[in-house]
């Protein structure tokens, strides 16, 4: 491969500015309800439904548990061919069945009885039954949506026009995720305030993943493609496993994946604490918090847009991810009280122009591993390494769930409490600023030092796809 130059005559089909737009709409729904899912859970059980902080650290766990058969499976049994899939397409029934009702077991989450109601181990079985419909539904959803992008999107150029239209459409999500806690449930109360905002959302989440129809769609030319492929000897689950993980640049891309959501999962779910603790400020100055993240993240991006271009994928995410991890560093500095609210949301700022160029080249280099992967493997397996992916990921979960449960202990940091300690209060400086950053600074070496998929060998890989007709 390596003295092979990229043909001239390889056709890679293009698509329009409209079916990119709507591809993202996934993104936009994804990006909402995850955030909300992460920045308000803990905060809500603990505070508004009264969970002790011990079972709520089990469910996760037990959650955790579930989520490592969960995934990959889902993923592995995705790939295979259906009766359907030369009509309707290999990814495009299960996106739209697992897109809608994702959308709607998001609703119950918060839709939880108080433990004045049913008790503490009533909202125990409430919130795992609860997770794990959400997970398991939105897994099927994630794993075929991600695993339909490389194989469709295969010109470089508009895998990262695709980044700079989901960096917009994604902050759209946020914003969403942001603004309907802020405003709901101050307006409506805590208890009634977080069902109804769970339902607006899942409303919102069914209108947009409608709206991903002529993105998601396969052409009869991919459809026949995939058919051809499927009739090939399969794989066993156990032999893809073994494969995937053989994978250097996808064991460090999941490494990264989790790396990177654990630091998200620990500095989003912060927030609300931190508004309320260290500023002492009502809910409602959440939404301002989170305004510098998201308005930086498409205002920035025609600019990573470029730089993506000039250094590539690879170099463009570790400079991203750096900025990230950086712009914390000025949260060690903010005073106790409103005073603090400038320089909070100066830090945002700084850590949403990082997020621009995360943002922009994660699709194109998730691509590039699958693509690479299928090149070796000789098959399109993209399901079951999404499923590998969303399990890995989905750990950073349960990972902050630990992380806030040991801060608590270590600090004697009580959530809903009408005043902290000094030590709780570092503690929650700990939480928000110093764990997330180095977080996040192991994610960008590890990338860096491990990550080898160059713009030549991203080529090569395009060229033996079409040579193999994969």
């Amino acid at each position: 491969m390596k003295n092979e130059k990229p043909s001239q005559n390889t056709s890679i089909k293009k698509y329009s500015l409209w079916v990119l737009i709507s591809f993202q709409f996934g993104s936009l729904v994804s990006n909402m309800v995850g955030y909300t899912f992460i920045a308000q859970m803990q905060y809500y059980y603990e505070t508004v439904v009264l969970i002790d902080i011990g079972l709520y650290t089990l469910a996760f766990l037990i959650y955790t548990v579930w989520n490592m058969i969960n995934d990959p499976l889902i993923g592995y049994l995705c790939d295979r061919s259906t009766r359907w899939t030369k009509k309707w397409g290999k990814r495009f029934p299960f996106i739209i069945f697992f897109g809608i009702t994702w959308s709607i077991s998001f609703a119950l989450v918060f839709m939880t009885p108080s433990t004045a109601t049913i008790g503490q181990l009533g909202v125990f079985f409430w919130l795992l039954i609860a997770i794990i419909l959400y997970d398991t539904l939105g897994s099927g959803w994630g794993v075929n949506y991600l695993g339909l992008f490389p194989d469709k999107f295969r010109d470089d150029k508009q895998r990262k026009k695709s980044g700079a239209i989901m960096a917009t459409l994604a902050t759209i999500g946020l914003m969403i995720g942001a603004i309907m806690p802020a405003i709901v449930v101050p307006l409506f109360g805590d208890e009634m305030g977080y069902g109804l905002m769970a339902v607006i959302m899942s409303i919102i989440g069914i209108i947009f993943m409608l709206g991903t129809i002529p993105g998601i769609r396969e052409d009869v030319e991919m459809r026949e493609r995939r058919s051809l492929l499927d009739e090939k000897k399969r794989t066993s689950f156990f032999k893809g496993l073994k494969q995937a993980l053989k994978h250097k640049n996808f064991i460090i891309y999941i490494i990264y994946s989790l790396l990177y959501a654990l630091f998200f999962s620990v500095a989003v779910a912060s927030i609300p604490f931190w508004v309320g603790d260290m500023l002492g400020l009502p809910k409602t100055w959440e939404m301002l918090m989170m305004a510098g993240i998201i308005l930086a993240q498409p205002l920035t991006a025609p600019i990573w847009y470029k730089i993506a271009l000039k250094i590539g994928s690879k170099y463009g995410l570790i400079i991203g991810n750096t900025m990230m991890g950086l712009g914390l560093i000025p949260l060690l500095f903010v005073p106790n009280g409103p005073s603090g609210a400038l320089l909070t949301v100066i830090s945002m700022v700084l850590v949403g122009i990082g997020g621009g160029g995360r943002i922009m080249v994660v699709y194109p280099i998730w691509s590039d591993v699958i693509d690479e992967a299928t090149v070796n493997n000789e098959k399109r397996e993209e399901g079951l390494y999404q499923g590998i992916n969303t399990f890995i990921t989905r750990l950073s979960i349960a990972g902050q769930v630990v992380i806030f449960f040991l801060v608590r202990i270590l600090s004697g940091y009580t959530a809903g409490s009408s005043s902290q300690s000094t030590e709780a209060l570092f503690g929650l400086r700990v939480q928000t600023v110093i764990i997330p950053l180095i977080i996040m600074l192991l994610a960008s070496f590890i990338f860096w030092k491990w990550y080898d998929l160059t713009p030549d060998k991203v080529k090569e890989i395009k060229v033996e796809l079409v040579k193999k007709k994969l």
